[in-house]
């Protein structure tokens, strides 16, 4: 999951969340916008794009 995919689903939330910086190693910016939301996203609100992605065979370049 990718920044630009956490945004996408439209978290909402105030559920303070315990991440470091190192949780989410292949997109620097994923961290960061997690904890400015402050919510969860689950592989259910990705489902479009996991399944894109399984259908490539790979995952789409992320949106640096």
């Amino acid at each position: 999951m990718s920044a630009a995919d956490y945004l996408a689903a439209s978290p909402h939330g105030a559920s303070p969340l315990h991440l470091q910086e190192t949780d989410a190693p292949w997109d620097a910016r994923l961290v960061p916008t997690m904890l400015a939301h402050s919510a969860p996203a689950y592989e259910e609100d990705l489902l479009p794009a996991l399944v894109g992605d399984i259908a490539m065979g790979a995952p789409r370049a992320s949106e640096s």
